[in-house]
């Protein structure tokens, strides 16, 4: 939606890193398209929609054309640490979900660290899950599309908890340096609240359905050992 000024600027470096195959920039809003050169790049699929597709439908586009099993999922309002991506490369493989957990009180403040190892832990019920959906990773074949609905929440929820279901376990990226503006576009919508509202009855009664597929499945087809 480009409403976060140094989004270009962040561009140029993510687009530097070797780790990075390609970035795919879904593009909601076609009149304020900067007029840039590293739009050019080689490495940017610019993805043209007419209308505003929202944010749920952009990530399952975004995955479906990923060119690369490893795929990073970022909002366009974030500056961080490359060097996470070192860390997460080495550590993702199929049936494994990372997300990025900012220390809220460290976001609200400036996003400073102190010591920056960039560590990557267990996640486990109870953690504050501050502002997970900014930066996640997954590998492709893990993702399963967020249902139709759901357009500008829980779309990050929906990913974790499905793979939490499948796999018994997610990974939180710890003491990187991260900073936002937090809900630089979805402010920008007159009636939150009410789709909130709305979007919360779906995702229940989609998860709801969705674990008693699996643990169906899991029934009807025990793991041979």
């Amino acid at each position: 939606m480009w409403k976060f000024a140094p989004f270009i600027n962040f561009l140029k470096d993510l687009l530097e890193h070797p780790l990075v195959g390609e970035v795919i920039i879904i593009n909601n809003d076609i009149g304020s398209t900067p007029q840039s050169e590293v739009l050019k790049h080689p490495k940017v699929k610019l993805k043209v929609f007419l209308n505003n597709i929202i944010v749920n439908a952009s990530w399952n586009f975004g995955v479906a054309i990923a060119e690369n099993e490893k795929v990073c999922i970022l909002n366009d309002d974030i500056i961080f640490d490359l060097r996470v991506f070192n860390r997460v490369s080495e550590f993702l493989e199929p049936g494994k979900f990372v997300v990025t957990v900012p220390e809220s009180h460290l976001v609200a403040s400036g996003g400073h660290i102190v010591q920056g190892h960039i560590r990557i832990e267990p996640y486990h019920r109870g953690v504050d899950m501050f502002h997970f959906g900014a930066m996640m990773f997954i590998c492709k074949q893990d993702w399963i599309d967020i249902p139709a609905g759901l357009d500008m929440f829980y779309g990050d929820y929906w990913a974790f908890e499905t793979m939490l279901t499948r796999f018994n376990q997610n990974y939180i990226v710890r003491d990187v340096f991260f900073w936002t503006e937090i809900e630089t576009t979805s402010s920008t919508f007159s009636n939150k609240e009410e789709i909130y509202n709305k979007e919360t009855q779906i995702y229940s009664a989609a998860l709801e359905l969705f674990n008693k597929n699996f643990s169906r499945k899991t029934i009807d087809n025990p793991i041979q050992q």
